[in-house]
């Protein structure tokens, strides 16, 4: 009776602790021993998962936890179709991996499971879903809009692009990730521009000999668009008119139907 009631408190310990290490896990990091189907492996003391985005890139990591050796680690990602990435060993460690995926959606759902392969086997996680540009954290939404900086134009125009560098600033929580264009005169609206690491970007898509009058906001993570905008004004060049000319056709006459040219009779 005692060996019964000692087996029952055991397991139901184990019960709470398991309830609690699940209760800690959210869309951003946990800890599981969870597979993606039975086929395809177990795991015993489980793997660590973390999902961030810095911007609009997501950075996914996995560690495997149990002992293991000759570890490495590939993604199953569906964004939408399926794809296998292998996945870079976190440096100082032997079984935490990651992959960096950039230009993601914010707000789209991003989809992985993690392969682990090892000395005599293999173990896939569960696939997990994570909403690009979530935090995970606690409390109130940010709803302090960024502030926009400078517009400058980088270079000369093209006939129908231009290079700008953008600033801004923002609270940490939700640092500015693009930028909303508008020219009603041109008829530009709501142009979303998404700079680089360094605040470049290109806009595509202008109408060649044209004066643009660019008004430009900024945009966070969370949505908030600046109150303040800049103004940055430039003219398109014309579209250019080719300089070499071209090359005289030899095939003979005899052989051409011609319906105009100037070397052949139409």
């Amino acid at each position: 009776m005692k060996k019964i009631t000692k087996l029952f408190l055991l397991a139901a310990i184990m019960l709470i602790w398991g309830s609690m290490a699940n209760a800690v896990n959210t869309e951003c990091e946990g800890t599981s021993t969870a597979t993606s189907t039975p086929a395809q492996g177990t795991f015993t003391t489980g793997y660590n998962y973390t999902f961030s985005t810095s911007g609009t890139d997501v950075t996914v990591t996995f560690e495997l936890l149990d002992a293991k050796d000759g570890v490495v680690a590939y993604l199953w990602t569906e964004n939408p179709t399926f794809a296998e990435v292998a996945m870079t060993l976190v440096s100082g460690t032997t079984k935490k991996f990651t992959k960096t995926f950039t230009r993601q959606t914010l707000g789209a759902t991003f989809k992985t499971s993690c392969k682990f392969a090892f000395a005599g086997g293999m173990a896939v996680t569960s696939q997990y879903s994570y909403t690009v540009g979530n935090t995970c954290t606690t409390g109130p939404a940010d709803s302090n809009p960024p502030t926009m900086g400078t517009a400058t134009v980088e270079g000369s125009p093209t006939y129908n692009s231009v290079n700008l560098l953008l600033t801004a600033t923002d609270d940490i929580t939700s640092p500015v990730i693009s930028y909303v264009a508008n020219d009603a005169t041109n008829g530009v609206s709501n142009k979303a521009l998404t700079t680089d690491a360094s605040g470049y970007v290109t806009v595509t898509g202008l109408t060649a000999s044209t004066s643009y009058n660019l008004t430009i906001k900024a945009k966070d993570a969370a949505g908030n668009i600046s109150a303040n905008s800049a103004l940055v004004s430039f003219n398109t060049a014309a579209i250019p008119v080719p300089t070499t000319s071209a090359i005289t056709p030899t095939t003979p006459s005899t052989q051409v139907i011609s319906i105009f040219s100037n070397a052949y009779t139409g």
